[in-house]
């Protein structure tokens, strides 16, 4: 990374400054004036037709979703753990890749919506793998 763009976070742009590297350029941008801010009943409305429409497409493009029965042998279910709540400093500081927790299938994942990785092994960096899709249990 040569540049990081920082949107309307003053505080943020400070504390980059301050923990990147001399050859990362740090640009702050002010929001524009047609900004407004979503509260979070507006964001969780936004995320939940997102996700409607993934699954089942729009009013122009229907799309059905599909029931496939696979054994829980047949997959592996990681479970990514929240590292500080500084990022940046944490990787800074050499730890790699994020931390991962292979997940038991049970009850709890009922109607729960996972990721399906393009990684190869759990070894793989998952978070920075690209995502194939997501599945709902």
């Amino acid at each position: 990374v040569d540049a990081i763009l920082v949107l309307g976070e003053e505080r943020v742009y400070n504390e980059l400054l301050h923990q990147m590297p001399e050859f990362v350029k740090v640009v702050y941008l002010p929001k524009s004036g047609g900004v407004i801010e979503r509260n979070t009943r507006a964001r969780v409305a936004a995320r939940e037709r997102r996700i409607r429409e993934y699954f089942y497409g729009t009013k122009s493009l229907s799309l059905n979703p599909h029931f496939i029965e696979i054994k829980w042998d047949e997959v592996k279910i990681l479970k990514i753990l929240s590292g500080p709540k500084n990022q940046m400093s944490y990787y800074k500081r050499g730890n790699g890749l994020a931390k991962l927790e292979t997940v038991t299938p049970n009850e709890e994942l009922m109607n729960c919506m996972l990721s399906v990785s393009f990684a190869d092994l759990p070894e793989d960096d998952v978070v920075q793998t690209n995502v194939a899709g997501f599945v709902v249990v």
